[in-house]
This record gives C-alpha cells, structure tokens and sequence, in this order.
C-alpha cells in the first residue's frame, strides 16, 4: 500500500452515507404505527407475586425484566438500559422513589421513564412521585388495557426521542455518534471524574494510510473500512458508560469512565488485534488493516486540568504512535 499522509480526509457524502437516517426514519413509523413488541420494560417489585402477575399480563406486549428491590433496579438500568421502568414505592432499603432519584441524577440513565405502580393512592403521594422525576402514578390494582395504554404513551415519546437524538448526535456513515455529541460528553464524563475522584481515559484511533485506501481502491472501499473499524471499536466496549464517536473522516475517539490508564492499554491492545482479524475479510486488496492509537488517562498524567486538554494529550501521543511505525499505541 502507498505510503500517503494520514490525517483527517475530506470526502464527498455518498449515497450509503444516509443509511442510518432512513433506518431511523422507518423505526419512526413502526413506532407511530404502535408496534412497541420490541420495547425493553423493568419491572420492579419485592412482592414475588405481583411481578409474577406482571409478567403474565404484559409479556405479550413487550420484552420484560424484573427487579426485587430499587438498588437492584438502580444496577440493572446502568448496566442494560431499558426503554421504560415500572416501579413498586413500597419497598424495603431503597424504595421505589429513592431508586428514581438515583436514576434521574445519572446522566446516563435520567431519560429512562419511570412509571410507579403502587398501592398509595393520595394526592400528595402522587405529586411526590412525579416532582422527584416519575413519569406517571399509576394505582393498584391497574386495569391492564389502561395499564397497557399509559406505558404506550410514555414508550412512544421515550423512543422518538431516542429517534431523534440518535439523528442529530449519530454519524450518518458508521451510526456511532458524533462529533457534536462527542464534545458535551467529554465535558460531562471529565467534570464528573474529577468531582467523584475516579480515573478517566481516551483514546483517539487513526486508520493507518488510509488516504493510500481511498486513492488505491475508491472511496467506497474506504467507506467500507470506516463502518468496519466502527463495528469492531463498538464491539470492543462492553460497558453502556463508555462511548466512541467518529469524529470526521477516518478518526475515532473513545471515551472511557472509571478507567485507568491500565485498563485504556489493555482495550487498546484488544482494538488493535480485533482490526487485524477484521481486515482479514475486507475487500480492500492484500494489505491488511490497521490503525494506531493515542492514549490519554487522568490517572497517568495528573496534571490534566480539562476535557480540551485531555483530548490535545491523546492526539499528541496519536502522533507519536504514528511515528513509531503506526499499528501500536502510544501514551
């Protein structure tokens, strides 16, 4: 493969770009149309028998889980993320209220709806519920088709809002997310690691030569690529709290909560093998592919006082990668 500079590279927008947009757009109308059979819903009680009686009335409607107390549900929501809660209050430990305080103060959980199911029928226990950041009070015993009807009106508005947030912060090409939605969330994920004290890590990945692909094999051999390589990083992070982002043209940066600089050259390392195997299958001649990474982790370089410059460290070691021969990493 020719040696070219790497970098950013500009390229016209092709017609495959837009199919993450017209995906969106018919997952908009089965969802306009009612059809929700897909929707993930935790249900979450202590009393084994109403989940029980729970399960048997709306597992024909939705894909279902179940929680035994509010921090079990607190965990679940982090760690899989369902599209609607149905919470008991009554319970013991963390209570039903208690657990939706925890979810609406997580960013990565505040847009879940959650929907109490209780057997407090007052005005005021009603209005508690709601201005903590529920979503609807439902009583005990519920009707199951009024059930059904008000968990379809907070689905529906929960899933196109995720529509269009997927729309505007989700790359067109690749459907990892975005430069403009990259930004606020470093800021986030920076300010919050500082605040709590734990460790924050980045990476930015650069495609090697991949000007040498576009010019050798056309653009849609490159394009081709980019999918692949965002397939394989997204793959890569296993936890709902990390995120990779496309950044424009073959760039890439993951941002990784609660993680060392130990844990960022580990994941690296597991980037870099899991491209090669990838390459092994693309229709890009016989060169294989790969790609070099810059590190950087708060907990390596303590003097790191902001998102910006956090970023400008990775892309710093981004290049010394490059110049050690590219396919590694650098920190």
């Amino acid at each position: 493969m020719n040696q070219q500079p790497s970098g950013l590279h500009k390229h016209p927008v092709s017609p495959g770009d837009n199919r993450h947009t017209v995906r969106y757009f018919d997952e908009f109308r089965e969802i306009e149309q009612g059809n929700l059979g897909n929707a993930k819903i935790l249900l979450v009680d202590d009393e084994l028998i109403n989940l029980e009686l729970l399960q048997h009335q709306l597992s024909a409607h939705y894909k279902l889980s179940t929680a035994k107390s509010g921090m079990e549900a607190v965990e679940y929501c982090i760690y899989n993320l369902p599209d609607l809660v149905l919470m008991d209050v009554n319970m013991p430990q963390i209570n039903g209220m208690e657990a939706c305080e925890m979810l609406k103060s997580n960013q990565l959980t505040r847009h879940i709806p959650v929907l109490f199911l209780t057997s407090m029928d007052s005005v005021e226990d009603e209005i508690r519920c709601l201005d903590i950041g529920g979503s609807d009070f439902i009583t005990k015993p519920a009707n199951i088709k009024t059930l059904i009807n008000r968990i379809n009106i907070h689905l529906t508005l929960k899933l196109k809002a995720d529509l269009l947030h997927n729309l505007v912060f989700k790359d067109s090409l690749t459907g990892v997310y975005s430069q403009r939605y990259l930004q606020e969330f470093l800021y986030d994920a920076f300010d919050a690691a500082m605040r709590v004290e734990q460790p924050l890590s980045l990476l930015v990945i650069d495609i090697d030569h991949f000007d040498a692909i576009n010019v050798n094999y056309g653009h849609d051999a490159g394009d081709h690529c980019l999918c692949k390589l965002a397939q394989v990083i997204d793959g890569c992070l296993k936890r709902p709290t990390d995120l990779v982002a496309r950044t424009g043209g073959d760039r890439f940066v993951c941002v990784l909560k609660t993680t060392d600089a130990a844990g960022a050259i580990q994941l690296s390392n597991h980037v870099i093998e899991q491209v090669q195997g990838a390459s092994q299958r693309l229709p890009i001649g016989d060169e294989l592919l790969s790609v070099s990474i810059g590190i950087s982790s708060t907990s390596k370089d303590k003097s790191i006082t902001s998102a910006n410059e956090m970023m400008q460290v990775a892309e710093h070691k981004l290049q010394q990668a490059k110049q050690a021969g590219r396919h590694c990493y650098a920190v």
